[in-house]
């Protein structure tokens, strides 16, 4: 099988992808917009959040601290909800503003 079927969480944790063109307008508007690097700064923080607690590679766990765990220290209701991947939603919504606003500058 293939190998992603070996990695711990589900397919839908597994699938989150950006694509390069999104990555591309972003790129313009982040060079071209301030709010755009705004938007993009909180994306950045969206996806390292959605890593979740631990460093996951090639289906192993790694000792790795990540933020996430941090931040459910911080607030406990976090590991009660379980799904860090949620915050792939912050990274997808500060890459659409930022890829727009990229969009409207090559118009």
């Amino acid at each position: 099988g293939a190998q992603f079927q070996h990695w711990s969480g589900n397919s839908t944790e597994n699938a989150t992808y950006v694509g390069v063109s999104m990555l591309a307008l972003a790129s313009i508007g982040v060079l071209t917009n301030s709010l755009a690097r705004a938007f993009f700064v909180a994306a950045i923080i969206g996806a390292i959040l959605a890593l979740g607690p631990r460093f996951h590679l090639d289906g192993r766990i790694l000792a790795t601290t990540l933020p996430y765990a941090y931040l459910e220290r911080a607030l406990p209701l976090l590991s009660f909800t379980g799904v860090p991947i949620r915050f792939g939603y912050v990274m997808y919504l500060g890459l659409a503003v930022a890829a727009g606003l990229g969009l409207a500058r090559l118009r």
